[in-house]
């Protein structure tokens, strides 16, 4: 179980996707440091991720972080 707070996201109320993403651009200061916060949640073991928006994510943490880095461009 990993919880990512805000670095990843399963929903947001000014997102029309549903599952794993980034939050939108506006919430950012650094794009590219958040896109590479993805790369130490690939590294993690976990098929269940408590995000801080949206509903929890269940299947394995590297597709969701791979689903959410090809919907950042």
């Amino acid at each position: 179980m990993v919880i990512s707070g805000d670095a990843l996201v399963s929903g947001h109320a000014t997102s029309r996707i549903e599952g794993p993403q980034l939050l939108p651009g506006m919430f950012h200061h650094d794009r590219s440091r958040t896109v590479a916060s993805l790369d130490v949640l690939a590294g993690l073991d976990a098929d269940v991720l408590l995000p801080g928006h949206g509903p929890v994510h269940r299947g394995p943490l590297r597709d969701a972080v791979h689903l959410a880095r090809e919907r950042a461009f």
